[in-house]
């Protein structure tokens, strides 16, 4: 292992971490190995001509979802869901197993801000026929045991999200407990 390489288990700098050969290893590997499912916009065309074919398709499903969604996120509505949880593993290789975790789940990576003490990422969830889409914000800080990883879903334009939120914050703490394990 080269000296570029050798201490990023350790980092908090994101741009060092992803700088890694072996962090771009690890996330190459797992980069999109979970299928999404369908897509909320698929679920709407697919809606749409269902109800075409009875008869009752006047109105296109997928057009009110268009035009309510950004309405109701600007008049405020949203869902979401936050929670925290602390690692015994080097903050830099929390890091690389959150990075994973998005790559995996076709969870763009939008923003990576860089703090004295940690890093907040930002990621899109894509939609499903539970939610629009949304936005995932990992905040991970180096702590005396370890990392504190905090997640928070949120989903513009939606009052529920039928556990989705849920959904994806239990996904991204038992991916990075996966990830640790087997060495990122």
């Amino acid at each position: 292992m080269t000296d570029d390489q050798s201490d990023w288990r350790d980092s908090i700098d994101v741009q060092a971490i992803l700088a890694s050969s072996d962090v771009r290893g690890l996330i190459a590997d797992v980069s999109g190995n979970r299928p999404g499912g369908m897509s909320g916009e698929q679920f709407l065309d697919i809606s749409d001509k269902v109800f075409s074919a009875i008869g009752i398709g006047s109105v296109s499903t997928k057009r009110i979802a268009e035009v309510a969604q950004p309405l109701y996120a600007r008049i405020g509505i949203k869902t979401g869901k936050e929670e925290q949880r602390g690692f015994r593993s080097l903050p830099g290789a929390t890091i690389a197993a959150t990075l994973c975790s998005l790559a995996s789940r076709n969870q763009s990576l939008k923003n990576a801000a860089q703090a004295d003490d940690g890093c907040v990422l930002t990621a899109t969830v894509p939609s499903s026929i539970y939610a629009f889409e949304g936005d995932l914000m990992v905040t991970i800080e180096r702590h005396a045991e370890g990392a504190m990883v905090t997640g928070a879903v949120t989903i513009p334009g939606q009052a529920f999200d039928w556990g989705r939120s849920k959904r994806v914050l239990r996904d991204l703490f038992k991916d990075i407990d996966q990830h640790l394990s087997v060495g990122a």
